[in-house]
Order: structure tokens, then C-alpha cells, then sequence
């Protein structure tokens, strides 16, 4: 999966595979992740692991968010925003990583399983 930078409201790239979105403004920036974005077939799995994504979610968010930070949403979609662009960037990279982690989870799990 990809996080990638939406420059001044402007989103003219191709949104395909792209999980984490950073909305950059003059200082801070802002996040937000969709699972919905990610194939279809990865839905089940998301949702039955809903709780650990949320936790993990709002690790990352706790590690990189400053007094004036927000958060909203959980695991599966959210944002974070009003983070220095850095940590956006820092976040939005570890939300993708962590999406793409429990999208290898499920294929393994199917593997053992023999489908």
C-alpha cells in the first residue's frame, strides 16, 4: 500500500493502492486512511481485526501527535491531523506499513489454510 501527499487540495493523482493520504498545509499536515481502498477481498479479515488496528492506530498517533493534535476514526479509517508535516509523513508511512502487514497476515492465513 502507499501513503501519498495531497499538495494545497489538489488530488489529481491516481488514488489506486493508495491507503494513507497526507493533506500538507504551511506547518502541519493532515492524515487519513481508508481500508475501504485497499482490494475487496481484504475486508473480512480488516474488519475481524478491527481492535487490534485501532490500537495500533492510536500507537502511532500517541508517538507523533503535539498539543494541538486531533484524532478521529480507528484502525480501519480515521484521520490524525494538525501534525508537524514531519510526523505526518512519519505516520502516514507506519498507517501504510501497518496495512500492508495485515494484508500479508491474511494471505498467510489462507495459505495454511490451503486456499
Amino acid at each position: 500500500m502507499v501513503a501519498r501527499t495531497v499538495k494545497r487540495g489538489e488530488e489529481t493523482f491516481d488514488t489506486e493502492g493508495v491507503t494513507v493520504k497526507i493533506y500538507e498545509r504551511a506547518k502541519y499536515a493532515r492524515i487519513d486512511w481508508d481500508f475501504f481502498r485497499l482490494p475487496e477481498e481484504n475486508d473480512d479479515f480488516f474488519r475481524d481485526s478491527a481492535q487490534e488496528l485501532s490500537d495500533a492506530v492510536k500507537d502511532i498517533y500517541l508517538r507523533v501527535a503535539k498539543k494541538q493534535s486531533e484524532f478521529y476514526g480507528n484502525g480501519l479509517t480515521g484521520y490524525m491531523d494538525w501534525l508537524h508535516i514531519d510526523d505526518a509523513r512519519q505516520a502516514a508511512g507506519e498507517v501504510s506499513d501497518l496495512f500492508d502487514r495485515f494484508a500479508l497476515l491474511r494471505q498467510q492465513s489462507l495459505s495454511q489454510l490451503g486456499v
